[in-house]
């Protein structure tokens, strides 16, 4: 009966133990990014947004959870873990090991134009026996500009080309102070 109360109270210390060393440093040396392939891109095109978590401690992480939002102009094809409302949020659920890297890429469509960024990350782990959730939320500076779709039409290159005055007249809608007239004669 001793011997099963001694195990018992190993055990306990032993989990209670594990739970602080998981408590202190989960997120030590545990390196998260979140970032776009490119940084300028045109509507419509596809890009890609990759996403690297390395644990550089020998501490496993049995789950760890990386959150990110941004707009959901940015239309992703792989839905499953992410949610679309006001914002895209994007869920990935990871076991990462000692010294394990693990890089993973999205592919995303833009839909519309204009400035895009990540958020920000939130990382959520659990220690062995998954009875302690620890979060942490980290702030990413990547950040995309989409552009107009470039625009080409044979009648509007040649109106740009009349507009930019290529074509000679004898009568102009505005005058220019510094066009050449020629040379009047001396007159005292």
């Amino acid at each position: 009966m001793t011997k099963v109360i001694g195990i018992g109270i190993i055990a306990f210390v032993l989990f209670v133990l594990q739970r602080m060393v998981y408590q202190r440093m989960w997120n030590r040396s545990l390196y998260v990014k979140v970032d776009f392939v490119t940084k300028e891109m045109f509507q419509g095109e596809t890009g890609e947004l990759i996403e690297v978590v390395e644990n550089r401690k020998h501490l496993p992480l049995p789950i760890l959870k990386v959150k990110f939002q941004t707009d959901r102009n940015l239309v992703f094809g792989d839905k499953d873990g992410s949610k679309v409302t006001d914002l895209f949020y994007w869920n990935d659920v990871f076991q990462v090991g000692g010294g394990e890297k693990i890089t993973r890429t999205l592919t995303f469509k833009a839909k519309k134009r204009g400035y895009y960024k990540v958020l920000g990350i939130d990382l959520v782990s659990a220690d062995l026996f998954l009875t302690t959730e620890m979060v942490e939320t980290r702030h990413e500076g990547c950040y995309l500009y989409v552009y107009p779709r470039p625009f080409s039409s044979p009648e509007f290159r040649q109106s740009l080309q009349q507009l930019n005055g290529e074509i000679l007249t004898k009568r102009h809608l505005l005058e220019d102070p510094f066009e050449y007239r020629g040379i009047r004669e001396y007159q005292p």
